[in-house]
């Protein structure tokens, strides 16, 4: 492939992870399970934190535990991907799956 590709697929999946890190763990588990906007409640932000300390201390740890499952399971996805399905593994370099990995949080962030 030329180097447009090469430069393209890294990009996208950078821009694929920072979308997929703008999910809310936090405020789509606040709604299912006890019916409520977490950014009414306690300080406001939809985070970890924030369910932990003002919703449950049990809702917190899971929302932790899949955020973590997210982030893990979207590179685990990309890298099988390009590796098996595309046969691109110098594009899941250790460098590159950080900087995935960087744009999930990112996302999740802001």
């Amino acid at each position: 492939m030329n180097f447009i590709e090469t430069l393209m697929i890294p990009i996208t999946i950078s821009l694929l992870a920072y979308v997929c890190g703008l999910f809310s763990t936090a405020r789509v588990l606040a709604r299912t399970f006890r019916y409520l906007n977490i950014t009414k409640v306690g300080s406001g932000h939809a985070d970890t934190k924030n369910i932990y300390s003002h919703v449950s201390k049990t809702m917190g740890i899971v929302v932790g535990i899949v955020d973590i499952v997210k982030m893990y399971l979207f590179l685990y996805l990309i890298k099988y991907l390009l590796v098996s399905v595309i046969k691109r593994p110098e594009l899941v370099a250790d460098n590159l799956l950080f900087i995935y990995g960087f744009f999930l949080i990112l996302g999740h962030c802001f």
